[in-house]
């Protein structure tokens, strides 16, 4: 039986925005770079965690966050996947997203 006060919680979306700049603040980016249409690494890997943080943290659907990154909706289905398999493959990664979305939630609690 789940505890009276945690029933139906879920954590108030976040601005996309926010995601978004918080983002390129940890990996030292420009909003510019990541919402360019390079196909460079490091770059499209961090445009691919930002779709997999906006689908986390904004709870948007796949064709809003495209809308938002001026991208297709099925790149960022692809995305979102690529990350979600290259973390179970990488601890790296996957420490690294663990980091990355401590940080959005500080950067969060200090804008508000």
């Amino acid at each position: 039986m789940t505890h009276p006060l945690f029933t139906g919680y879920e954590p108030e979306p976040l601005d996309p925005h926010l995601v978004l700049h918080a983002c390129c603040d940890f990996y030292r980016a420009s909003p510019m770079d990541i919402l360019s249409t390079s196909r460079k690494q490091p770059t499209a890997t961090q445009r691919q965690v930002v779709y997999y943080m906006l689908r986390d943290f904004s709870y948007l659907s796949y064709p809003q966050i495209g809308r938002f990154m001026n991208r297709h909706h099925t790149t960022v289905m692809h995305g979102v996947e690529h990350i979600n398999e290259t973390r179970d493959r990488f601890l790296f990664l996957d420490l690294q997203l663990d980091t990355l979305r401590e940080y959005i939630k500080s950067v969060s609690d200090y804008a508000s």
